[in-house]
C-alpha cells in the first residue's frame, strides 16, 4: 500500500497528471503499412510486421537501420519471438498460414496452415490474427479471427498438435500464454470474453467475460496479473491469472478506466505499470498495477492509426505501430530511475533527492523494494516545475516509522515528467556522505574500474536486476598489476526487480588484502546495474559505479 504524508519538506499526494511527452518516430518504406511489432529478447532487434506489402522487417534499435526485409504470407498481422530458438513467428491474416523465421538467417524457415481448407465452403477463411508461444514446448499457439477457433502449431516438426482447431467464443482476436499453469488466454472480440485453453488436454474449460469488444490481452508473470483491453468500454479488465484455472472463482479484480478505444497494452514487470494504447485519443495510459488506478497518460502523437504496442523493458519504452503513418513510435514510458543503495540501520540511513528538469509539475511514484524484488513500501509525490525535493530517511518515511528500520532495500523513481534523482548514503557516526546518481537502466556486462580488501579500506557491492527474468551473474575480480584473474564466484541468482549484496564483495570472493578491477557478467543477458560503496576505517565513503564493458 502507499503511504502519503503531509510534512513541510514534502507533500504526498495521489493526484494523477497529464505529461504532454511526445513519441519519436521510426520511418518505414512508404506503404509499408506496420501492423504490429516485438522485440528480441537482449532488445537489439525489431520485428516489424508490415501488412501492406506482405513483409517482415528487421530493425536494428541501436541506429535505427533496417538490416532485412523478408516476404511473408498474405497481410500478416502479428509476430511473437521465441528466444529459445531465436525464431519468428509471423500470422499471415489473408492466406490462413503461418510464417517460421530464423532470425540469424532473416529467412523464411517454413510455412504452415493453421487447418485443413473446408472444401464444401470455398469461402471459409480461419484468418489468423494474433499468435503466443509456448517456448518450453516450441508451439505456437494461433488466434483464429474468422474461425472462432486456436491452432496449435509444433514448431519442432512444423505441423498440426491437433487435427481440428480448438473453438472458443466469437472472433478471437489476440492470445497468451501462461506457462505455470499451462494454459493459453484467448481474447474473443464479439464474445466479450476470455476463454481458457488447458494445453495439456487440449480443450477449452471455461469462458470469462470481461468489457465490450475485448482486443489485447498481457501478462505480468511476476505478480501473476494480466490485463484484457476492451476497446468500446474504454477501460481494462485486471485478471488474477491464478484464479483462471479454478472454475468456482472469480478472476476479475478491477476494470481501470484509460484513454479512448484502447487497442493494445503491455506490462513492466520492473514498474507494475500497464502502458494502455489508446487508438481513439492515439496516447498511451499508464496504469498502476499495484492499486489499480490510472497514474497518468504519458505520450501523445504515436501515429494516426497506432495499432500495437511492444515493451522495452531495459529502457521502460515501449514500440507503437502506426500503419497509415509507415512508423514505428519508440515512446517513454514515464521515467524511471533506479537506485539501489536504499539502506536504513544503526550505522546508516539514506536521504533521496528528486529533480524535475520538465516544465510542468511532475507526479512521482517511489517504491522501495527488498533483495527479492518485493514492494516493501510505496508512496507518490508532486515536484515543482525545475523544482527539487529532497526526502530524508526515505526508508523510514515510505515505511511510516519515526525510528530505524533496519531495512537493506532498493529504489524505483517513476515521474509522468524527465528528471534526475540521486540517493545520499550518510554514515550515522561520521554524518559523512557518499552520493549516487539515480540510473535509467543496466547492462549484462559491467565493469568496477576497482574493488578492495586491503588496509583500511572494504567495497560494499550492490547488483540490481533490471530485466524481466530472473538473472544470473557471474563475478570475477582481477589483480591490479597482472590482471590475473584472482577469484570468480558464479551462478549468483538475483530476482527481477531484486538485488545482491555484500559486505565486503572481495572478502565473498576470498580475495584479501589486495584491490582491482572486478568484472559482473550476466550469462543469460539481463541488464544489471552494480555499484559499490567504498568504505574506511575512519567511517568515509564514496560511491563507484559500474561502466559497461562489450
Amino acid at each position: 500500500m502507499k503511504k502519503f504524508f503531509s510534512v513541510v519538506s514534502l507533500a504526498w499526494l495521489a493526484a494523477a497528471g497529464v505529461g504532454p511527452l511526445l513519441a519519436q518516430s521510426l520511418l518505414l518504406p512508404v506503404g509499408s503499412g506496420p501492423f504490429a511489432v516485438e522485440l528480441t529478447q537482449d532488445a537489439t532487434l525489431a520485428v516489424v510486421v508490415n501488412r501492406n506489402n506482405n513483409s517482415v522487417s528487421i530493425v536494428n534499435l541501436a541506429d535505427g537501420s533496417i538490416k532485412n526485409t523478408i516476404t511473408v504470407g498474405t497481410f500478416p498481422t502479428s509476430v511473437a519471438i521465441n528466444p529459445v530458438t531465436n525464431q519468428a513467428v509471423v500470422t499471415n491474416f489473408g492466406s490462413d498460414n503461418i510464417s517460421v523465421i530464423d532470425l540469424a538467417s532473416a529467412t523464411v524457415v517454413a510455412t504452415i496452415a493453421v487447418g485443413r481448407a473446408d472444401s464444401s465452403n470455398p469461402n471459409f477463411r480461419f484468418s489468423p490474427r494474433d499468435v503466443a508461444i509456448d517456448t518450453a514446448n516450441n508451439i505456437a499457439i494461433v488466434a483464429n479471427l474468422n474461425g472462432n477457433s486456436v491452432s496449435l502449431i509444433d514448431l519442432n516438426s512444423n505441423s498440426l498438435v491437433v487435427a481440428e482447431p480448438i473453438l472458443v467464443g466469437s472472433n478471437p482476436i489476440g492470445v497468451a500464454y501462461y506457462r505455470e499453469k499451462k494454459i493459453a488466454i484467448v481474447v474473443n472480440f464479439q464474445s466479450d470474453s476470455v476463454s481458457i485453453i488447458d494445453m495439456q488436454t487440449k480443450g477449452r474449460t471455461r469462458d470469462v467475460t470481461v468489457g465490450l469488444r475485448p482486443v489485447d490481452i498481457a501478462l505480468n508473470l511476476q505478480t501473476k496479473r494480466a490485463v484484457v483491453v476492451n476497446s468500446d468500454t474504454n477501460d481494462i479488465t485486471v485478471l488474477n491469472l491464478d484464479k483462471l484455472t479454478d472454475l468456482a472463482a472469480n478472476p476479475i479484480e478491477a476494470t481501470v478506466t484509460v484513454g479512448s478505444r484502447p487497442f493494445g497494452a503491455v506490462i513492466n514487470p520492473n514498474t507494475n505499470f500497464a502502458a494502455v494504447l489508446s487508438n481513439g485519443n492515439k496516447s498511451i495510459s499508464m496504469v498502476n498495477l499495484g492499486d489499480n488506478t490510472k497514474f497518468t497518460t504519458v505520450v501523445t502523437g504515436v501515429g494516426d492509426t497506432p495499432t500495437h504496442i511492444a515493451l522495452n523493458p531495459t529502457n521502460n519504452t515501449a514500440l507503437v505501430a502506426s500503419p497509415t503513418n509507415d512508423a514505428v513510435y519508440t515512446a517513454q514510458l514515464g521515467f524511471v530511475n533506479y537506485l539501489p543503495f536504499a539502506f536504513d540501520t544503526e550505522s546508516f540511513r539514506s536521504n533521496l533527492g528528486v529533480t524535475n528538469i520538465g516544465t510542468v509539475e511532475a507526479n512521482i511514484e517511489i517504491e522501495l523494494r527488498d533483495q527479492g524484488g518485493n514492494v516493501m513500501a510505496s508512496g507518490v509525490a508532486k515536484v515543482a516545475p525545475r523544482g527539487l525535493k529532497q526526502i530524508n530517511n526515505v526508508n523510514r518515511v515510505l515505511l511510516g516509522r519515526g525510528r530505524v528500520t533496519n531495512t537493506l532495500g532498493s529504489l524505483r523513481v517513476m515521474s509522468d515528467q524527465p528528471f534526475s534523482s540521486f540517493i545520499s548514503i550518510i554514515d550515522n557516526s561520521s554524518n559523512d556522505p557518499g552520493l549516487q546518481v539515480g540510473r535509467t537502466g543496466g547492462f549484462s556486462r559491467l565493469l568496477i574500474n576497482s574493488a578492495t580488501n586491503t588496509g583500511a579500506f572494504r567495497s560494499r557491492l550492490v547488483l540490481m536486476n533490471l530485466g524481466n527474468t530472473r538473472a544470473v551473474v557471474n563475478l570475477t575480480a582481477r589483480d591490479n598489476e597482472t590482471g590475473q584473474v584472482l577469484a570468480t564466484k558464479g551462478g549468483i541468482f538475483i530476482e527481477t526487480n531484486g538485488f545482491y549484496y555484500s559486505e565486503d564483495v572481495f572478502a565473498e570472493l576470498g580475495v584479501e588484502n589486495n584491490f582491482g578491477p572486478l568484472e559482473i557478467e550476466s550469462p543469460n543477458v539481463q541488464p544489471i546495474l552494480a555499484v559499490t560503496l567504498i568504505g574506511s576505517a575512519s567511517r568515509t565513503s564514496g560511491f563507484l559505479e559500474a561502466v559497461p564493458i562489450q
